[in-house]
C-alpha cells in the first residue's frame, strides 16, 4: 500500500538505536504524470527535498544519511513527508531506518 499527499503531508514514527549512525531508506513509485516534490523532515528539521521524475511503473529506493544530532539520545524519530505548494509528495511504499556501522 502506498501513501501520498497532495498539498499536504503525512508522517511516521520510526525506531532508532540511540547515538548510532542511521540511514533512512524510502521505497517510492514513479511520478504518474503528476508534479511530485516534497521535503523530508526528521523531528521537524528538513534533511532533503526530493523531486520524483521516474516512470510510474518503476519502484526505487532513495537513501538519506540522518544527521547524527537528530537521533541523539532518542529511541524514536518522527519522519514527515511534506508536499511542495501545488505538488504531491512522492508515492511512498516503505520507509525504514538502517543502523550504520560505527567508523
Amino acid at each position: 500500500m502506498r501513501r501520498d499527499a497532495r498539498d499536504g503531508w503525512f508522517s511516521y514514527e520510526l525506531k532508532v538505536v540511540p547515538d548510532a549512525p542511521v540511514t533512512l531508506v524510502c521505497t517510492c513509485r514513479g511520478s504518474e504524470g503528476r508534479r511530485r516534490v516534497h521535503d523530508i523532515l526528521i523531528d521537524g528539521e528538513k534533511i532533503a527535498t526530493e523531486t520524483i521524475y521516474y516512470h510510474p511503473t518503476e519502484l526505487f529506493d532513495i537513501s538519506y544519511a540522518v544527521p547524527a544530532t537528530l537521533p541523539a539520545n532518542k529511541t524514536r524519530i518522527t519522519l514527515k513527508f511534506e508536499a511542495a505548494p501545488g505538488a504531491s509528495t512522492g508515492a511512498v511504499l516503505d520507509v525504514r531506518t538502517v543502523r550504520m556501522p560505527a567508523r
